[in-house]
């Protein structure tokens, strides 16, 4: 499917591969896309996310984490693999954003 441009850093590339690949049947597709991201500076957006952990104290919970940090419970528990959201040790390291 879209194998070829995950994490790929350059929209241009990532557009001709999806125009390639006959995800976009529009001959326009790449010109059209290009316009929109470049005439609406959405390039603003691609600034990398840091990662951010927490090492769990005694009282953390999963939902004071995401609140604290700007996350989501969901977010969190996908980051971290975990199968119980109440299932968090003392000392654990969690990415948290």
């Amino acid at each position: 499917m879209y194998t070829a441009i995950i994490g790929e850093q350059d929209y241009k590339k990532a557009l001709k591969e999806i125009f390639d690949e006959g995800y976009a049947s529009d001959p326009k597709y790449i010109e059209k896309l290009e316009n929109l991201i470049e005439t609406s500076d959405l390039t603003k957006y691609d600034g990398s996310i840091e990662e951010v952990y927490h090492i769990v104290k005694k009282g953390d919970s999963v939902s004071a984490l995401a609140k604290a940090y700007g996350s989501t419970q969901m977010q969190i528990q996908q980051w971290n693999g975990l199968v119980d959201l109440n299932l968090i040790k003392v000392n654990q390291r969690l990415r948290v954003k």
